[in-house]
């Protein structure tokens, strides 16, 4: 049954015709959905329906739509299943849903993360064990050497992820060492394959992390489920050991994913602009001046690299982890001055809202100095989407990125290799995809800018500084 708009006026959209009717649609959407609600907004506005008088799937762009949707009640995540049948059949939607039930089925994990750094001690370990593993990927890098940008921080952060939130650290034996890889090699699947499937990888992490579990308890090591939750989470007897095995997955998955996508771009865009990121470099070796390694530099929070966090915010607008977000209606409501029935997918865009110019002056260009005269509202800068209560608080985000980006632009750089075709998807957060060539290059060398090819360039001006 069509879900159809209420009151006087529909919401806007494409006709009904055979050739641009509901499917039609969708297929333009799973092609190319960022290009597609950017079109959307073009023609229509900050609203529009999937076709002309349907609200199945309805379009929500722009601050003002992001305000109503923070204050509205009748909005829920949706379910995977949910949109699975044929009348709704979209990729795009049933991966988004799957990563909006996944973050859900994480809250109580999330609480305890979010104040991850507001214990002193805790904190210390998280920078320790976040310097140490930055510092020991670099050492492993030989001038001149290609890697995949993706891959190596994807491993860093898992790296970091299991040693804090399971305790085991994943160079010390076989199992551990298989886990890691097993861990990349799961989420680093085609989405699309996986889509129509989202639990075949998860139960095979599973089955790995099990493992290593038992062989940790056998051999008397310590296999708990972090200091950071103490027993707050894991209370005995109130969950079986897979749920907990499936949270502590789920939030691993969640918050690498998130780690990663931000990472990688602020990475690429400094390759980019070698103005700002020579006085990054200079930033930060005045600020280690004198300081025992990189984590001393945050016992503040990090003030004393303006500078780098500017290059952070500015890359994470331009670029955000979570470029679409997905919401579902549980009842009528009225949205921008129409009424929106029960039941329709709402789509939302962080990354449409970011680079819109009325907001953003030369939205597509990357220009850190804009934060120094800037001061957006949470409904026009939404890097993490919609909610304050995400799988990662902004401050924790904005902390790890420039912990892991100063100690990592203190011992090497990284330019994007020789015709490097770069192109971008959602899985579900903005990554590159299938990789990131980059080369290890000599740190003070000046070096010719090469040309970035590929869809990114829809996404960023690379034009000349």
């Amino acid at each position: 049954m069509v879900a159809r708009t209420l009151g006087p006026h529909s919401i806007p959209g494409p006709s009904r015709r055979a050739l641009a009717g509901y499917r039609t649609q969708i297929r333009a959407l799973d092609r190319e959905p960022l290009a597609y609600l950017r079109s959307r907004f073009d023609a229509y506005g900050p609203l529009s329906a999937i076709v002309a008088g349907d609200a199945r799937v309805v379009f929500a762009l722009g601050s003002a739509a992001n305000q109503q949707l923070r204050a509205c009640s009748q909005l829920r995540r949706p379910h995977p299943l949910e949109l699975a049948h044929p009348g709704r059949a979209s990729i795009t939607l049933q991966e988004l849903s799957t990563a909006e039930q996944r973050a859900q089925h994480i809250e109580p994990l999330v609480l305890s993360w979010q104040t991850y750094d507001e214990h002193k001690d805790v904190s210390a370990a998280y920078r320790a064990v976040a310097v140490t593993a930055t510092q020991q990927m670099t050492e492993r890098w030989g001038l001149g050497q290609q890697l995949d940008l993706v891959y190596v921080l994807r491993r860093l952060h898992l790296r970091i992820l299991i040693h804090l939130l399971l305790g085991i650290e994943t160079s010390d034996d076989l199992e551990s060492r298989l886990l890691l890889h097993q861990w990349i090699t799961n989420i680093s699947a085609p989405p699309r394959l996986l889509a129509h499937v989202p639990a075949l990888a998860r139960r095979r992490q599973l089955r790995v992390l099990a493992r290593v579990a038992a062989a940790r308890q056998s051999a008397g090591h310590d296999h708990c489920f972090a200091r950071l939750f103490g027993d707050q989470s894991f209370t005995a007897g109130s969950h079986s050991p897979e749920e907990h095995f499936q949270q502590i997955v789920q939030l691993v998955n969640v918050i690498e994913g998130t780690l990663t996508s931000a990472l990688t771009w602020t990475i690429l865009l400094l390759a980019q602009h070698e103005r700002v990121l020579s006085d990054v470099r200079a930033e930060i070796r005045t600020a280690l001046n004198g300081a025992p390694g990189s984590a001393g530099l945050f016992s503040e929070g990090g003030r004393h690299l303006p500078l780098l966090e500017r290059v952070i915010k500015e890359s994470l607008r331009l670029l955000p982890p979570q470029a679409l977000g997905l919401r579902q209606a549980t009842a009528s409501f009225e949205l921008l001055g129409y009424a929106v029935p029960p039941e329709a997918s709402i789509v939302f865009s962080p990354l449409l809202t970011q680079r819109l110019a009325n907001l953003f002056v030369t939205p597509e260009r990357f220009r850190p100095e804009r934060w120094l005269y800037i001061e957006p509202s949470q409904d026009e800068y939404l890097p993490l989407g919609l909610e304050a209560d995400g799988s990662l608080s902004f401050s924790f985000l904005l902390l790890h990125l420039k912990l892991v980006l100063a100690t990592l632009l203190e011992r090497s750089r990284l330019v994007v290799a020789a015709g490097a075709q770069i192109d971008y998807q959602l899985h579900p957060v903005l990554l590159p995809k299938p990789e990131l060539p980059m080369i290890v290059a000599p740190l003070e060398r000046r070096l010719l800018r090469r040309e970035v090819r590929g869809t990114i360039c829809r996404l960023v001006d690379f034009g000349p500084q």
